[in-house]
């Protein structure tokens, strides 16, 4: 699938030279990530939704906005943080906060699995 342009209500792809709208909130995780949502949620609020259906990203959203996480970066954006502490800001100058949906869609949840496991990641 490749796509051609982004919409409000997630991208557009081109196969077999036909349009198709996929939202991004309709995209199942695969089986093989979900734990790494583990890392960052409980167990049994993954596990209560996997139960029932398929994780989609509409579900990870509503996730972020019941359990609102925040993830720090460096003022060049090079690294993102799982939390904030001196010694990160006496490292790496000051930090700022940006919230776990929007980390979670600009740097995607192996990135996310990584910074929670490490305290910080280079992007």
């Amino acid at each position: 699938m490749v796509i051609v342009e982004e919409d409000k209500r997630g991208k557009i792809s081109k196969d077999s030279k036909q349009k198709i709208t996929e939202s991004l909130d309709d995209y199942v995780i695969e089986k093989t990530d979900i734990w790494k949502f583990k890392t960052i949620f409980t167990s049994s609020e993954i596990d209560k939704i996997d139960k029932k259906k398929d994780l989609t990203f509409f579900d990870v959203t509503q996730l972020f906005l019941k359990k609102p996480q925040i993830f720090f970066l460096d003022s060049s954006k090079k690294y993102l943080f799982s939390y904030q502490s001196e010694l990160f800001e006496h490292d790496f100058g000051q930090l700022f906060p940006i919230n776990g949906i929007t980390a979670f869609y600009r740097y995607g949840i192996d990135t996310l699995e990584k910074t929670v496991e490490k305290g910080y990641v280079k992007l």
